[in-house]
């Protein structure tokens, strides 16, 4: 099914309703303006609730859950699903290791120079950021 396009949003009193516009343009002026609005009806909790007028104009839709979406109203049906084994697919590969760091871009002597005073060994402490030679003391 076709989504229902040129909607908008409009919050009045802590409600969302939806609308559906039409613009046109106004050669004098220059800028476009809003032909007509319709009303579609309103979002609760997420879900679309079309409203009553909308619904006697357009009764094609009457049994349709809708999802409000970019500037339209889609079905529910037709949004794509993510079945279980597509999605343990992905979650079940392996995760690479991080590049290995030498000691030469931090080690506890230069870590104790940025941190004069400390005389103990830093390593257990200490981790490599993303970034190559910069430390973190922990």
């Amino acid at each position: 099914m076709d989504p229902i396009r040129n909607i908008i949003k409009v919050r009045v009193n802590n409600q969302d309703y939806l609308y559906q516009y039409e613009n046109a343009w106004d050669k004098e002026k220059q800028r476009s303006y809003s032909k007509h609005r319709i009303t579609v009806g309103k979002l609760v909790d997420g879900k679309v609730q079309l409203g009553r007028k909308f619904l006697t104009n357009n009764p094609q839709y009457k049994d349709i859950e809708f999802k409000f979406e970019d500037h339209k109203l889609i079905a529910a049906s037709d949004l794509p699903t993510v079945n279980d084994a597509g999605v343990n697919a992905v979650l079940s590969k392996p995760v690479p290791a991080p590049a290995h760091h030498s000691a030469t871009y931090c080690s506890p002597w230069r870590a104790n120079a940025h941190f004069p005073g400390k005389a103990y060994p830093v390593w257990p402490v200490m981790q490599f950021s993303r970034y190559k030679g910069v430390c973190l003391m922990l």
